[in-house]
Formats: C-alpha cells, sequence, structure tokens
C-alpha cells in the first residue's frame, strides 16, 4: 500500500516521463469546467490546421476582388476604344473637305480642273491658246522628243488644259461633238455625213484644230472659205481646208483610246492640219504610233463617222482618181465640196434625218419625207488683231 501510494504520488522529473504521462493518460476533465486543454502534439495539429484554413480563406477572399475589379477593368477598356476623343474645349472644329473631283457636280468639276482659266473671256483665252500652241510648236522644232520630253509634256498639259475650257466656252461642253458634213459633188448634193469627235479629255488640241477650221471657218466669217476632198488614195478620202486664219497642229496630238479605225478621221501631215482624211481602211498600224518615219509620232484621229457612211463608200468607189499622183486629184470639177460643216444640238436625231444617197452616179432621196434635225451655225468673230500661229 505504501509503495503503491508513492508511485501514485511521483511527479515527473524529466521530460521524458513527462511526455510519457501525457500520452498514457489524457487529462480528465472536471465537471462544469468549460475550457479544453490539449497536449502540446494535439496544440501544434490545432495551430496548423488554423493556419491553413486562413490560408485558403485570405486565398478565396483575393480571388473575390480580382473577380470584381476585372469587369471594371473591362468596362473601362472598352469606353475608351469605342469614345471617340474628345477635342479640346476651345479648338475651333476643322473646315468641312472640299469635295473630289469624282464626287463633285460636273459645271464644279469643269472650274476645278481649269481654275485658272475659269475668269477669262472667249478672245483672251484665245490669245493664251495661241501663245501656248506657240511654245508646243517651237519645242516640235527644237528637236525634242514630244512624247518623252519632260518640258514639253509640261507644256502640252498646259495647252491641253486651256484649249479645254476654250471648247466648253464656244462649243458648250462635250465631252464629245457631233457635227455634219454637207457634201456635194458636180454640183449635186451628196447628203451629210455626220461625225462624232473624241472625248475632249483625249485630244482637245486637236479636236480645237478641227473646230476651228471648220465651225468658225478660221475666224473668217467674211473671208472666203472653201473646202473640199481632193483626194482618194483607196486607204484615205483627203480633204483640204482653205482659209486665211486656219493653222493646223502645235505637236501630233494622239490618244491609244482613239486610233486609227476605218471610217475614222484625222489630219494628213507631220505636223499634220488644216487639211484631213477619212481612213476607208484600218490604218491602225501604218497611221499609228511609229509609223510615217517616226520612232514616236501618230497622226492625230480626233472624230469618226457616225452615220452617211454610204456616202464615203460612194465617194470612194465614184470619185476620180490618179494612182500616179498618190491619189490626188487635179482637175477641181471632180473636187467633192464641203459646203458647210454644222454642230448639232442634242435634239438631233439620226433616224429621222432626212439624207441623200448616190450609188450609180444619181441622187436618189429615202421615199419617206421625214423632219430634217435641228442645226445650228456657229459663226465665231474672233478679233482682227488675234495672233495667228505661225
Amino acid at each position: 500500500t505504501r509503495r503503491g501510494s508513492s508511485q501514485a504520488m511521483r511527479r515527473p522529473t524529466s521530460r521524458m516521463d513527462f511526455e510519457a504521462e501525457a500520452s498514457a493518460s489524457p487529462p480528465k476533465r472536471k465537471e462544469g469546467d468549460a475550457s479544453v486543454v490539449l497536449a502540446p502534439p494535439q496544440r501544434r495539429s490545432f495551430l496548423r490546421e488554423l493556419l491553413l484554413h486562413s490560408s485558403f480563406s485570405v486565398l478565396i477572399i483575393v480571388l473575390i476582388v480580382l473577380a470584381l475589379r476585372r469587369p471594371a477593368a473591362k468596362t473601362n477598356l472598352r469606353n475608351t476604344t469605342t469614345q471617340p476623343p474628345q477635342p479640346p474645349p476651345q479648338r475651333a472644329s476643322p473646315p468641312p473637305q472640299r469635295a473630289s473631283p469624282q464626287t463633285a457636280p460636273p459645271e464644279r468639276r469643269v472650274r476645278e480642273e481649269t481654275d485658272e482659266y475659269s475668269t477669262l473671256a472667249v478672245d483672251e483665252l484665245e490669245i493664251v491658246v495661241a501663245s501656248l500652241r506657240r511654245k508646243v510648236a517651237a519645242t516640235r522644232q527644237s528637236g525634242a522628243v514630244m512624247e518623252t520630253d519632260k518640258k514639253a509634256r509640261a507644256q502640252i498639259a498646259e495647252l491641253q488644259k486651256a484649249t479645254k475650257r476654250l471648247l466648253k466656252l464656244q462649243y458648250g461642253p462635250g465631252p464629245t461633238y457631233d457635227l455634219a458634213l454637207r457634201l456635194a459633188f458636180r454640183g449635186e448634193a451628196l447628203g451629210d455625213v455626220r461625225i462624232r469627235t473624241a472625248n475632249v479629255d483625249d485630244v482637245p488640241h486637236a479636236i480645237h484644230v478641227f473646230l476651228h477650221n471648220t465651225l468658225a471657218r478660221g475666224g473668217a466669217t467674211t473671208k472666203p472659205w472653201k473646202a473640199a476632198f481632193h483626194r482618194n488614195a483607196g486607204h484615205v478620202l483627203q480633204a483640204f481646208v482653205r482659209t486665211p486664219d486656219a493653222f493646223g497642229l502645235s505637236f501630233q496630238e494622239y490618244s491609244p483610246a482613239f486610233p486609227h479605225k476605218k471610217y475614222t478621221l484625222g489630219f494628213a501631215g507631220r505636223p499634220g492640219g488644216p487639211e484631213f482624211y477619212v481612213s476607208t481602211l484600218d490604218n491602225t498600224r501604218n497611221h499609228g504610233p511609229g509609223s510615217q518615219g517616226s520612232r514616236t509620232e501618230a497622226d492625230s484621229c480626233f472624230a469618226k463617222v457616225i452615220h452617211g457612211f454610204d456616202v464615203i463608200d460612194a465617194v470612194k468607189s465614184q470619185q476620180p482618181a490618179n494612182p500616179e499622183k498618190a491619189g490626188f486629184i487635179s482637175d477641181p470639177a471632180d473636187f467633192v465640196n464641203i459646203l458647210g460643216v454644222d454642230l448639232l444640238t442634242d435634239d438631233d436625231d439620226e433616224t429621222n434625218s432626212e439624207r441623200t444617197t448616190t450609188t450609180t452616179g444619181k441622187k436618189t432621196r429615202d421615199s419617206t419625207e421625214e423632219k430634217k434635225s435641228d442645226t445650228v451655225e456657229f459663226n465665231i468673230r474672233r478679233k482682227e488683231n488675234s495672233p495667228a500661229l505661225v
């Protein structure tokens, strides 16, 4: 009994005894005591679990905060990309942009293309064009290659620009013009040959030369004017135009968009004009670029026949020609005279025009009497001191 009581009363004196006693018998809880007394190993396990749960809680809180902030950031980014930048408070708004030539109205586009000539009258513009023609002609006579020389190309561009403005003032907006050539042979009318010019943007200089020498009659309303087909060469019908103020081309203006096909009109000579011809064959190669002994130049082609093909064919087949003289006709009685050239209005109808044809040397007329198209005579006076191209 004494030994048992002594062992029960003995206290652990060492660390090992303490741990052994703690692991052998856990402390007992007294009634009414709410506190829990943990052994050291259980205490460390509890701390680790508490720390682990706390870390998970903090991590979850951080993720929730980030998830709440991310939509706000996207919204701000979307707002900055979709909303245009606000101008400064006191900065004036820029002036409206000028309309491009493609979208501008036709009348405004004309003024923009020739703005420096828009204030000139017809007489003043004729003097400017005549001066530009002389400059271009002098450059060509100096031996410059007009198709590649930079100075020549700049002068040609300026001449074409001023000429397009002059054509619009004298003969209408274009861009093409329809004309009627009234022909007669040995005192009898052959009928009208209607032609349509090329686009003024392609060969304005050539068109102006032809209209000046025929419609305006070289500026001579009271002076003699004569024009006739005096050559039947098989591939062309060539005509001369004689008037005191007539002039020819300053350079060989040619556009690939308007080649020398059959029934087209071109200028004869290098430089060409005022004589012109009607191609009765396809002369694209022998009158095009690199022809007639030139490496780069071509005859200028400026119009085409749109009505009266039978008249052209009749002249080719019946007009006497001398092959030994390259088709030139010596007897003026065999000339096919051009009685006049008329500028047709927009109301003219080719199908309702009265026409005459020649098939066997006798004049015949359509059986149906139709209304003749209205024509407008263009006789434009020029100043007496207007300079002529030499």
